[in-house]
């Protein structure tokens, strides 16, 4: 087995748990979810993947990426998560035209 340590570990470990969360929305769980218990899901997720010795703002980056969340903004002073959540994680379909008829 490899061994992992110090940032690599973290990295790994938060790759894997976004992953989970991810998959998680794009099959639909976040319908179990309110805002206010997914935004302390959240700050969870952030207090214990997130350390001291690791920029968090690039944590947050990537997190912000995967999941699709807009406005996240972290206070790690007060442990809170204020979330403006998309919960819509599946691509936009095009619309479709309504005179095509006329065509």
């Amino acid at each position: 087995m490899i061994m992992l340590t110090g940032k690599l570990h973290f990295f790994v470990t938060q790759f894997l748990m976004i992953s989970v969360l991810h998959n998680l929305f794009e099959l639909n769980y976040y319908q179990m979810f309110s805002q206010e218990l997914f935004c302390k899901l959240l700050s969870d997720f952030f207090l214990r993947f997130i350390d001291e010795t690791v920029s968090y703002g690039i944590a947050q980056n990537l997190f912000l990426r995967k999941m699709k969340i807009k406005n996240l903004r972290i206070s790690m002073k007060n442990v809170r998560v204020c979330a403006n959540i998309n919960f819509n994680c599946r691509p936009e379909r095009k619309k479709k035209r309504k005179n095509m008829r006329q065509r």
